[in-house]
């Protein structure tokens, strides 16, 4: 299965040619024909010391597409999720916010902790592909705080989602704003 593709084999094998089977570069082929190495430095020898690799997040395959001179820059780029906290701050702990973001078929779990006194925060995703549209949930709030509360999440851009651009930062801010309700005191 050096092609790739069963029924080029299939033609090949009619013809009687099956020695012209090649790989060829971006053509994926059977992963159970891969032959596994003890180690990275293994790997390498034997791909003649230098390849580019990218991660694979569905945990079905690995491959490695190796050809003559440099190998091609990945497109992957990056998604900053910020984190506000508006409202009455006052007498706010902190804590960490926990968010779910998927991006296709890639799910990830952030979060970000914001200190006492601290509003604003940020987290950065740096194993996202250019193309993937993005969407950022909060799933987990600290407790707001003694006669305070959470009054909503608000996302930007609208419904937390955001396409991610070859060669930038797409950015999505949640915005949670806190209400304080004033005690009583009867006398």
């Amino acid at each position: 299965m050096l092609s790739g593709d069963l029924g080029e084999v299939a033609l090949l094998a009619r013809r009687g040619t099956l020695r012209q089977a090649r790989l060829r570069l971006m053509h994926p082929f059977q992963f159970m024909l891969a032959s596994p190495e003890e180690d990275a430095a293994a790997i390498m020898r034997r791909v003649g010391g230098e390849a580019w690799v990218e991660d694979n997040y569905d945990g079905i395959r690995g491959q490695l597409h190796k050809g003559h001179g440099t190998a091609p820059a990945p497109t992957v780029t990056s998604l900053k999720i910020v984190k506000v906290v508006d409202g009455n701050t006052s007498n706010w702990g902190g804590g960490t916010f926990g968010f779910t973001v998927t991006c296709g078929a890639v799910v990830m779990t952030p979060s970000i902790t914001l200190g006492s006194g601290v509003t604003t925060g940020s987290t950065t995703l740096t194993t996202v592909t250019a193309g993937t549209s993005c969407t950022v949930a909060e799933t987990t709030a600290p407790l707001a705080g003694t006669n305070a509360s959470w009054s909503g999440t608000a996302y930007s851009p609208l419904g937390g989602t955001a396409t991610i651009v070859a060669g930038s930062v797409a950015t999505v801010t949640v915005t949670d704003t806190r209400a304080v309700t004033p005690g009583s005191l009867m006398i």
